[in-house]
């Protein structure tokens, strides 16, 4: 089970891969709307139809919310959040924001909230936060 993941449809496809591989140029940005193909290939978005970012950052009183939209069948891809100081040295961030909730979109992607504790805001470092994206040869 340790291996398995959850279909990226609603009720699954027995027996049927749903596993969507990467191709193309990563860095490629078709439809002019500042993200790049392997970024819209993460997310889960159209590379020929203008998106906004589903990468959002929010709070929640006085703990920090982020939220995101993510391809569910991109088994190629590790991604991670982090976090900085400097925007030069990044770290592992799901200690401060664990992954609150995760939600099947049934369209291949997933919902995902990470949230940090009450009093997260206002601490002494201001962060800097970022999806780390990683393709696997």
């Amino acid at each position: 089970a340790t291996n398995w993941r959850e279909s990226g449809l609603i009720g699954g496809a027995p027996g049927d891969p749903d596993t969507t591989p990467f191709t193309g140029d990563p860095n490629a940005d078709i439809d002019g709307d500042g993200l790049a193909a392997l970024l819209e290939y993460a997310f889960g978005t159209s590379t020929s139809t203008a998106n906004v970012s589903p990468f959002q950052v929010s709070s929640n009183g006085t703990a920090l919310r982020i939220s995101t939209t993510l391809n569910q069948t991109a088994d190629d891809l590790v991604i991670s959040l982090q976090k900085s100081t400097d925007m030069i040295t990044w770290s592992d961030a799901t200690a401060d924001l664990p992954e609150l909730s995760r939600v099947n979109n049934g369209d291949g992607t997933v919902s995902v909230i990470f949230e940090s504790a009450s009093g997260y805001i206002g601490l002494e470092d201001n962060y800097f936060f970022r999806l780390k994206i990683d393709l696997l040869p």
